[in-house]
């Protein structure tokens, strides 16, 4: 029979805030199975969508600037990454407007209509964010609304290649990898794709 795990949190505090106001590093003191553990991570302070856009053979992937990623051994050159678009949910948005309004800002593509894929955990061991994963097949192309403090080039890539982008690190952000992954494996699974 499986050990059942005990915890207990017997200390919070907020030690450092950000800029937004909603996230802050969280120093933890917690009990499990009897055992003291220290632990510092950050609260989100919100949630955030990912939406995979699917246009005939491709996938509109997005190039994004992440100056915290400077290594080409990332895929990233200058800090440019190969990303699905995504971001904040905005306070009274539902997830799926949210990926829709995403979509729109950072590619240009009107969602139409978007189906939900799954919900995950991208860092627990040092965030408590949560990502909704979407998809929009079909959506039509518009004008784009990038953010201003946003930089992003549209980098529309045939699903047959996914997959050796990831093999070769040239996808290398975890969030899209693992959303492109679970599309390709499971949702086109399902569909006889």
């Amino acid at each position: 029979m499986p050990r059942r795990h005990t915890s207990k949190r017997l200390s919070e505090k907020v030690f450092f805030t950000y800029n937004d106001g909603k996230s802050v590093l969280i120093k933890v003191v917690d009990s499990v199975d009897g055992k003291k553990i220290t632990k510092i991570f950050r609260r989100a302070g919100g949630e955030s969508v990912s939406i995979i856009p699917v246009v005939g053979d491709k996938v509109i992937l997005i190039k994004q600037y992440r100056p915290a990623v400077r290594k080409s051994e990332f895929g990233a050159k200058e800090g440019w990454l190969l990303e699905v678009p995504g971001g904040k949910v905005n306070k009274g948005e539902s997830l799926a407007a949210a990926a829709a309004r995403e979509l729109s800002e950072e590619t240009g593509y009107g969602a139409g209509k978007v189906r939900f894929l799954y919900r995950r955990l991208l860092a627990p061991y040092m965030i408590d964010a949560v990502d909704s994963v979407f998809v929009a097949e079909n959506p039509v192309k518009s004008k784009s609304h990038v953010d201003a403090d946003e930089a992003i080039e549209l980098a529309p890539t045939k699903i047959s290649k996914i997959k050796e982008l990831i093999e070769k690190g040239r996808l290398s952000d975890m969030a899209s990898r693992d959303a492109l992954l679970h599309w390709l494996y499971f949702s086109r699974r399902r569909k006889g794709i």
